[in-house]
């Protein structure tokens, strides 16, 4: 390519990037625009025969209910772990080294059985570092996929995750979000 056509190419994308600017300062004042313009609005008042419901809900919202007659119970497996918690958790990782006794193959076994050491080791540790729970769940999946939903529902379990909790302050929704044990 000549410097003609260098400068001619660089000169294109530079009017590019301006459109995209302009583009994204457009949009950005029509939502601008949009949100001063609802939040000014009036909101309409109750009707006859109905009710008027309105929520607003902020970011750090964990559980929400806009109705009318709605009654919730929220349960938090947080607090102090008791010896009962601890009993709990040695049972669970002893139930799953017995099922990559009966369902791992002979060469993977061993392996196996050391993932989850190091898994209940972090467990129990003063502060629990996720990155280990990364790599074990990830090692089941790649070596023995048969077994990472038992591996997934043993990091994903309320016990688990109210130890978790307690040594590291991370609740334990977000771990059960983290890695991939559902809403509930």
């Amino acid at each position: 390519m000549t410097r003609v056509g260098k400068l001619h190419v660089s000169r294109i994308v530079q009017i590019a990037l301006t459109v995209l600017v302009q583009l994204a300062k457009f949009v950005n004042e029509e939502i601008i625009y949009k949100e001063f313009h609802m939040a000014t609005k009036k909101r309409p008042g109750p009707k006859t025969g109905g009710d008027v419901i309105s929520a607003t809900i902020g970011d750090n919202a964990s559980q929400v209910a806009v109705g009318k007659d709605i009654h919730q119970q929220q349960v938090n497996a947080g607090g102090k772990v008791t010896e009962a918690d601890l009993k709990q958790i040695e049972e669970l990782f002893a139930a799953f080294k017995q099922q990559i006794e009966q369902q791992a193959p002979p060469d993977k076994k061993a392996a196996a059985l050391e993932r989850v050491d190091e898994l209940h080791q972090e467990i129990a540790s003063k502060k629990p570092d996720l990155t280990t729970f990364d790599y074990v769940k990830s090692w089941f999946g790649k070596n023995l996929p048969g077994l990472l939903g038992g591996i997934t529902s043993l990091i994903v379990n309320p016990i688990v995750g109210k130890v978790v909790e307690a040594a590291s302050g991370l609740a334990a929704d977000a771990l059960k979000r983290r890695f991939g044990g559902g809403s509930g």
